[in-house]
């Protein structure tokens, strides 16, 4: 959708390719975001050139659910000249199964009196992941499919994506190493990888943590064609925690900065 290109490009994440039949284990098994209760705060800002102004604020929920289940909530929200320019305020949500696998992605969308709705739910089996995709809005149904994909192959919604990334062991991470994984769009699954392209440093609460410097490829017309659609910094710990996000759009950047962290 054009209308949610950059907020939407903020939210691909990375992962590895790696079984996800009936009975594999779950690539998210050993992911920071679930079992956990946290709430993760965020700058948006917009740069284009030598101009960088803030746009919103986000807010990144993790917490068990009923049934040993997990859920994961982010939650955009325009400040400022943002609100001004292009008011928006958009949901997320994610639930995973005991198993650790997301089997149900919601997605509303609020944005300068534009509404969309988006819902995903995951059917594994051992032949094959089925995924049951339906969008729509107050004029009615704009797709109803099911797309499908082998077993082997991860696939993980705009919001899950960002639990699996935390998975990734940061001990044994190659730098240049290329992992692939791919997203649903709309109607349509896209192909993306990343790799981890060197270390460095970054502020968190008032200090200077070390970083994962990962670089992503998306092939979707919500990024700019050619290089890299995006670079995701994490703490360089057990916590994963992603403390920056830069996207590359057709004209300029979108930024997500940490500002905060509470939980456990």
């Amino acid at each position: 959708m054009k209308r949610t290109v950059l907020f939407s490009a903020l939210l691909y994440a990375l992962l590895t390719l790696l079984p996800l039949g009936a009975g594999a284990q779950s690539p998210y098994e050993n992911s920071k975001s679930l079992g956990v209760t946290e709430t993760l705060r965020y700058d948006l800002a917009f740069r284009w050139t030598i101009v960088r102004g803030k746009v919103g604020e986000a807010r990144l929920i993790n917490k068990p659910a009923n049934k040993n289940q997990y859920f994961s909530q982010l939650i955009f929200q325009t400040t400022g000249i943002g609100d001004n320019v292009f008011p928006m305020r958009d949901t997320l949500e994610t639930l995973f199964s005991a198993q650790k696998r997301p089997i149900r992605f919601e997605k509303r969308t609020n944005e300068n009196k534009f509404r969309l709705y988006d819902v995903i739910s995951y059917v594994y089996s051992a032949q094959r992941t089925a995924l049951k995709v339906k969008q729509w809005n107050e004029d009615g149904v704009r797709i109803d499919t099911t797309l499908y994909l082998d077993p082997g192959t991860v696939v993980a919604d705009m919001l899950s994506t960002i639990a699996l990334v935390r998975s990734v062991d940061y001990r044994t991470m190659k730098v240049g190493h290329k992992y692939a994984f791919v997203s649903p769009s709309d109607d349509k699954l896209v192909e993306a990888n990343y790799r981890l392209t060197g270390y460095g440093t970054a502020k968190m609460g008032g200090s200077e943590v070390n970083v994962l410097k990962i670089a992503v490829q998306v092939r979707d017309d919500a990024f700019d064609k050619g290089g890299n659609a995006m670079e995701v910094w994490l703490t360089r710990d057990d916590r994963l925690l992603p403390v920056f996000i830069s996207a590359r759009l057709n004209f300029g950047y979108a930024e997500c900065t940490l500002t905060g962290f509470s939980g456990n």
